[in-house]
């Protein structure tokens, strides 16, 4: 086949991202009757959040696979769980046990998300069977676990990141939600609770160390992952929320008939007003980490230098759970993809090395590296320092935005 696969992702993840909002759809529709409420939430989770367009920045193209996976997989299991709508359980069941092994061969981490989706489920209904007087405790407990919850995550270094993103992007849909989520408690409580509930599991999940082979310690989701996830329960109690509001509306307003559209039609304006303004409809410049300059930089190394080089790039102590060290490299350049491209190995430093201290130099030559590379990124090395001292950098290869150097005088 001649198929550019580079290419092909692109589309394919773009073609990914337009289905992943008519999975909600039917769910919503379903759970309300209201075809205004499923509309929402299929407007919210493609429109509303930084989430699951952002991931296309990411090159996470598995994980946004996953989510449609995620909501196919929970509206099979709604259809099972409302037995009285759907017939044909067994068939139901065998698709179900289909879709979740597929899920899982695309992404691992949804069988943790299965799995806790599986334990509110239970939950809720052992909660949906109490007493009014113990029902109300759990629900003044599930608040404050999730409160609490919530606090640990945002003075947690590594995860406070995942509610960063939403309150930076957006701080608007997250009200609209909390707003409308006092709707869906009123008129859809069992299903809020479920949706709470699975919500706060997963954020737990984030403090849950396991040991992985090669990995070391890690936790059973991700930030990256959780931040995902996040807008998808979000876009159901949006959904649920209108559909409760309308029907408040029609109740305190029987005879306004123009009053109970307005409001519909108000809070639709509102998500679409705040993503003309707010939602990025291009890739983001935070991750665009490959120019045309890098590609030919590739070329030139790979046609220049020995394939045992040693080659110094860029890296920040990026982690994601709240076990992994703050000094773990991760690249910020385009040096990231020297090993898989040129199978040249790679050493990180930090971007803010001094390469003007005789000790960075001596410690440059004792590692045995023989080359640096720099792209005209923000976060990769300062071209300035290194043009500043050509007895010990020499500029092998320059372009506004690449340039390799060779290390010299180490003795």
């Amino acid at each position: 086949s001649h198929t550019n696969i580079a290419r092909f992702m692109l589309v394919f993840g773009q073609v990914v991202l337009a289905i992943l909002p008519t999975s909600l759809f039917f769910v919503v529709r379903r759970e309300t009757g209201s075809i205004p409420a499923a509309f929402l939430s299929s407007l919210l989770v493609g429109f509303g959040f930084h989430m699951p367009g952002h991931l296309m920045n990411w090159g996470k193209y598995p994980a946004l696979l996953s989510l449609v996976c995620i909501l196919f997989v929970f509206g099979l299991a709604y259809m099972i769980y409302r037995p009285a709508q759907f017939g044909k359980r067994k068939v139901l069941f065998v698709l179900l046990g289909f879709s979740i092994l597929a899920s899982a061969l695309i992404h691992t981490r949804t069988l943790i998300l299965y799995g806790l989706m599986f334990i509110a489920a239970l939950m809720t209904l052992m909660w949906s069977r109490l007493s009014k007087t113990y029902k109300l405790i759990g629900w003044g407990l599930l608040l404050t676990f999730f409160i609490a919850l919530t606090y640990s995550i945002q003075i947690t270094p590594p995860l406070d990141l995942l509610f960063a993103g939403y309150l930076k992007d957006d701080s608007w849909m997250l009200i609209l939600i909390l707003v409308l989520a006092v709707f869906s408690a009123v008129y859809y409580t069992e299903s809020t609770f479920f949706l709470l509930l699975w919500f706060a599991l997963c954020g737990l999940c984030l403090f849950i160390p396991i040991t992985l082979p090669t990995y070391g310690v890690q936790t059973l989701l991700d930030r990256p992952f959780v931040q995902m996830f996040s807008c998808i329960p979000l876009s159901i109690l949006g959904g649920l929320g209108l559909s409760g509001l309308m029907k408040t509306t029609i109740r305190l307003l029987p005879d306004l008939k123009l009053v109970q559209h307005f409001v519909t039609l108000f809070i639709f304006g509102f998500v679409l007003l705040n993503a003309a303004l707010h939602y990025k409809f291009y890739p983001s410049d935070c991750c665009n980490f490959v120019s045309r300059d890098d590609l030919a930089a590739f070329a030139w190394m790979d046609n220049n230098i020995p394939s045992d080089a040693k080659i110094l790039a860029a890296s920040t102590g990026l982690y994601v759970t709240s076990y992994e060290s703050s000094q773990t490299p991760t690249g910020v350049d385009a040096g990231i993809w020297i090993p898989p491209l040129l199978s040249r190995p790679i050493v990180f430093a930090g971007r803010d090395i001094r390469f003007d201290s005789d000790e960075v130099h001596t410690d440059l030559c004792e590692q045995e590296v023989d080359y640096i590379y720099a792209d005209g990124t923000s976060q990769s090395f300062d071209f300035q320092q290194l043009d500043g001292l050509p007895e010990w950098y020499l500029q092998m290869f320059a372009l506004p935005s690449a340039r390799v150097y060779k290390i010299a005088a180490c003795g």
